[in-house]
């Protein structure tokens, strides 16, 4: 990605692709440093799937374009008991610690 303005630019509905141009979700909405997909996704199982925003390699043509094939994006992706876990593990996300 280059910059955080891309960041911005990322809206609920786009289509998220590998590096492949294989279909991963769709995007629901942006949660901190996460983008989380629609459970309506057939790869879904009518779950949210997060994956980081360090895998975004930019937008395509209205589309996510990730830096990794599809495949491999799906095994990044959280799941809700995982997000619950992290989060139950920082009860204050983006606090920072050393101030």
């Amino acid at each position: 990605m280059t910059g955080g303005s891309e960041q911005m630019e990322i809206e609920a509905r786009m289509p998220v692709v590998g590096s492949d141009g294989n279909p991963v979700g769709t995007v629901d909405h942006l949660d901190g440093a996460l983008i989380k997909l629609t459970r309506s996704d057939a790869a879904a199982g009518g779950r949210h799937r997060w994956l980081p925003m360090a895998l975004v390699a930019g937008l395509d043509g209205g589309r996510v374009r990730l830096s990794v094939p599809a495949a491999q994006a799906e095994e990044a992706a959280l799941d809700e008991d995982e997000v619950q876990r992290r989060a139950s593990l920082d009860p204050m996300p983006g606090a920072d610690s050393g101030a």
